[in-house]
């Protein structure tokens, strides 16, 4: 068998359903599980609209966590495993999308998933998995933004459905979920300028964004207080759970001015670096959003990693 006949068998979709197979077969034996989080089991008896009116500050990752305690006498761990497996497959699959976009290689989004999914596969074998729906979330998101860039746009209803299911996928932390507002805000920019032009779709709109805006208003509002509630006795410690707290032991100041030049470097990174047309604006900017607010939280930083893989397999599939 010559190497080019490995490689067709390998980017054949009957290799992507085996990874997956066997991706499963792994969970399914408990050679590896994902956890979920100790606060979510302590909430597990409380009640939703309770937790919100109390501005609980782990409120929205108990919603989306919800499903894993829905099942009884079934471990949460078993079933947020199960889960997770489902968002790796999503993720894999929309990336896929995203990528035959992004290079202009359609038809070739089989080849993508299984180069996608056995790093992707392999990385989280290391991972409790608490970031994964934010991985999904994330290529939910971008997926929606690349597709509207690329001429393919969808209906607009099923466009704002997606972003919002992305945005409460990405909740997990509230790094995850400002990466998302970032590129919900870039995004909706494009897409609603056409909408906003015709005065009776305007009427319909203006409504929806406002009562969106609240909701959003008010799901920051209660992040931000989560915030400030654990760091506001010293804020310079909410560095410490990121990228930020490698550069702490040089001293306050020269941390400071490190975490300024690698939110100046990113922002070159995205919006100036010489880029092909789609990949690299509508990629580069989700990661380096998730780079800057990753010195607050290596969990946001994480979720780069997926579009991070796929700009590799971009960048490879090129030469």
């Amino acid at each position: 068998m010559t190497c080019t006949d490995l490689r067709r068998r390998l980017e054949s979709p009957a290799a992507f359903h085996w990874g997956l197979g066997i991706y499963a077969v792994i969970l399914a034996l408990g050679l590896k599980r994902f956890l979920v989080w100790d606060q979510i089991l302590v909430l597990e008896d409380d009640n939703v609209w309770a937790l919100f009116s109390a501005l609980h500050p782990h409120a929205l990752r108990w919603l989306v966590m919800q499903p894993t305690l829905a099942f009884g006498p079934v471990a949460p761990d078993a079933v947020f495993t199960v889960i997770c497996w489902f968002l790796i497959w999503a993720t894999t699959v929309l990336l896929a999308r995203v990528g035959a976009l992004a290079a202009a290689i359609p038809g070739r989004e089989s080849a993508l998933r299984i180069w996608l999914l056995l790093p992707l596969a392999l990385a989280t074998l290391i991972m409790n998995g608490r970031v994964i729906p934010a991985f999904a979330g994330l290529a939910l998101l971008t997926a929606i933004h690349v597709e509207h860039a690329a001429g393919r746009p969808r209906k607009l209803a099923w466009i704002l459905v997606g972003q919002a299911v992305g945005l409460l996928l990405m909740v997990v932390t509230s790094g995850t979920f400002a990466v998302g507002v970032i590129v919900v805000l870039i995004s909706l920019t494009g897409i609603l300028r056409p909408y906003w032009r015709e005065p009776r779709t305007r009427r319909l709109l203006v409504p929806l964004l406002v009562g969106s805006g609240l909701l959003l208003g008010g799901v920051c509002f209660i992040l931000v207080r989560k915030v400030v509630t654990f760091f506001h006795n010293n804020p310079l410690s909410v560095l410490e759970h990121g990228l930020g707290g490698q550069f702490l032991c040089l001293g306050t100041a020269p941390a400071l001015a490190a975490c300024l030049l690698t939110v100046v470097a990113a922002g070159l990174w995205a919006w100036r670096w010489p880029q092909p047309r789609y990949y690299g604006l509508h990629l580069r900017v989700p990661i380096a959003a998730s780079v800057v607010l990753g010195l607050v939280g290596y969990a946001t930083l994480t979720t780069a990693l997926p579009l991070l893989l796929l700009m590799g397999v971009l960048l490879i599939a090129r030469e």
